[in-house]
């Protein structure tokens, strides 16, 4: 999908918290006309009052582009190395109770130890993921009144496409946005081979499906 200023919600009970370990990754492909925005490729945010990510208790776990490099949806975690334009890159950040690390095409672009209080410890939010949204240095949560609901199956992505822009340059933004796909949220800390390895499980099954299908259709 292409981002937005709407993006895509989802609200859901399952999504990672306080200190429970948590792995968000995504492919993202950064286009030269938004080198220098802050784009939020996944943002989850607690429910109450809807506190913006970065005056939350908890860790943000999220994952955003801010002028060209990879960093946490908050930006309180950012990585110094530029990302190629026009090419789809590999993005994550993983969280294991104690350390969080930020991963572009695999590789460990940024880390710290972050200390989430112990109210976010203790008290269990409802919580919001929403993604594919262009953020400002103002909105870095995001407005709920603004983004496109959609329901969230746990290990999986967000189903539903962004909003249309509306107005005379409608089309030429789209073509011209960044992209995002393949979002998903763990809870648990993943390597790059497990989510390599994931990924050969999913194309397997890709194919599997298509010479199933294809066996039927012979057989019909």
């Amino acid at each position: 999908q292409r981002f937005s200023s709407q993006g895509v919600t989802a609200e859901a009970t399952w999504l990672p918290q306080g200190s429970e370990a948590s792995t968000v990754e995504a492919l993202v492909k950064l286009t030269a006309e938004d080198s220098q925005k802050h784009l939020c490729i996944a943002n989850i945010s607690e429910l109450d009052d809807y506190v913006e990510a970065d005056e939350q208790t908890g860790v943000d776990r999220g994952i955003a582009v801010i002028n060209g490099c990879l960093s946490t949806s908050s930006g309180d975690l950012k990585s110094n190395k530029q990302m190629a334009l026009d090419t789809w890159h590999h993005v994550a950040c993983s969280f294991d109770g104690r350390d969080r690390l930020l991963w572009m095409d695999f590789e460990i672009v940024a880390r710290d130890r972050p200390q989430p209080s112990m109210a976010a410890i203790e008290k269990q939010h409802r919580t919001r993921l929403r993604a594919g949204f262009y953020a400002d240095a103002k909105d870095r949560g995001g407005s709920p009144g603004r983004a496109m609901s959609s329901t969230m199956a746990p290990g999986g992505g967000a189903d539903g496409a962004p909003a249309l822009e509306e107005g005379p340059h409608a089309g030429r933004r789209h073509q011209e946005a960044s992209k995002m796909r393949r979002l998903r949220v763990w809870k648990a800390c993943l390597t790059p081979a497990a989510m390599k390895a994931f990924d050969v499980f999913v194309e397997e099954q890709a194919v599997k499906s298509v010479f199933r299908s294809l066996d039927s259709t012979g057989q019909g």
